[in-house]
């Protein structure tokens, strides 16, 4: 009984560091990762290239050959308030793949909205390029009012040789900022990982992320195919939100299931789901 009043104590005062975070800064909008792939490796995912590659590094959608749909509902921390929900398409026009995403967090009283149109294009057989606009909306509740914002990431891809390849990704590259408040900038984050394959059995992805505000972190993620469709995953990270992750996939024809669970070594666990179609 102890230990869990400890944990909902941990909670509340999240939330209040959390609650008051936002008001002083006037919305965080923080760049998520999304997908419950990524999550199972504790967002070490900076190199992948699947259709969450609009939120992870725009330049994954270069190696998209078809139309691609996904939906990801994180509840973070099991605490409602704080889930994000978010959606993404993609789809190929002639050499160049077209990708349009949503992300939601929040709830009614205090909520922002990120809607994200990015292009991305290969560069010759071994590079890609992906360049993204982003729409802000965050929305206070009472007398706070709405605010919004415009802002751009880019993100390079490169496979040097066929079982490894390196990405590198920076989100807000506009340093955009607060129109209410101009000293305070909604973060620039900074990636830059290597994921290496070991004869299409496993793949071993290593990143290291630099949020201008915050220390460097250091993630890692393994993803395991013991029998052909299915995904096991896990992964660590220094990070402040996350630090032990672990995840399950299975592709069944075009469609694709994720799970993942994150855990935060006071506020517990935080599960993750995303399902999609590749046609």
């Amino acid at each position: 009984m102890g230990c869990g009043k400890n944990i909902w104590v941990g909670r509340l005062l999240f939330l209040v560091v959390s609650c008051n975070h936002v008001i002083y800064c006037l919305g965080g909008n923080d760049n998520f990762p999304s997908g419950a792939r990524s999550a199972g490796m504790a967002h070490a995912s900076v190199t992948h290239t699947d259709i969450w590659s609009s939120a992870n590094n725009q330049a994954g959608l270069a190696w998209l050959e078809n139309f691609a749909a996904a939906m990801y509902y994180e509840n973070r921390l099991n605490v409602k308030s704080l889930s994000v929900q978010a959606g993404s398409l993609a789809m190929p026009v002639k050499a160049t793949i077209i990708g349009l995403n949503y992300r939601y967090f929040g709830y009614a009283k205090y909520n922002e909205t990120k809607i994200g149109l990015a292009i991305a294009r290969k560069l010759g057989e071994k590079f890609a390029l992906g360049v993204q606009m982003d729409y802000f909306h965050t929305h206070f509740s009472y007398d706070y009012g709405n605010f919004n914002m415009l802002s751009a990431e880019i993100g390079l891809l490169c496979k040097p040789m066929d079982n490894l390849t390196i990405g590198a990704h920076i989100f807000n590259i506009s340093r955009s900022r607060q129109k209410a408040n101009p000293t305070e900038y909604i973060p620039t984050i900074m990636r830059l990982g290597l994921e290496y394959s070991i004869h299409e059995k496993a793949i071993i992805s290593i990143e290291t992320e630099k949020d201008t505000r915050m220390k460097a972190i250091f993630k890692a993620g393994l993803e395991v195919i013991p029998i052909k469709s299915l995904f096991l995953r896990c992964g660590i990270s220094s990070g402040p939100m996350y630090q032990y992750a672990f995840g399950i996939g299975y592709k069944w024809k075009l469609l694709s299931l994720d799970m993942a669970f994150t855990h935060h070594q006071v506020l517990g666990y935080s599960p993750h789901v995303s399902i999609s179609v590749n046609l």
